[in-house]
């Protein structure tokens, strides 16, 4: 994944195939729950995904879980397409640094 440093975490899953210079329309097979995820020590876990899946007026969904509770995530942003998504993650990631 270009522009993307998962620092001191280990990549578990990457289906982030979205080419951001193109339409959304043109990424609409690519447009998934599941995008990423990147676990760190201390049982966190970044995880990304599109939703809702497939929909082109959906959003990315970028959660931090702790210990694997999805009902209580340490933080939630929605971001839009056409966001610099790289910089929202490298941010993120920011806070295991």
């Amino acid at each position: 994944m270009k522009d993307f440093n998962p620092s001191k975490g280990i990549i578990v899953y990457n289906d982030f195939n979205l080419d951001l210079s193109k339409p959304i329309i043109d990424q609409k097979n690519f447009l998934k729950e599941d995008l990423l995820q990147i676990s760190f020590l201390d049982n966190y876990l970044l995880d990304l995904g599109w939703y809702p899946e497939g929909n082109t007026n959906g959003k990315f969904i970028l959660h931090i879980i702790k210990d694997f509770d999805w009902e209580k995530p340490i933080l939630k942003k929605e971001i839009n397409y056409g966001i610099n998504i790289y910089k929202e993650i490298n941010d993120t990631l920011e806070l295991f640094s």
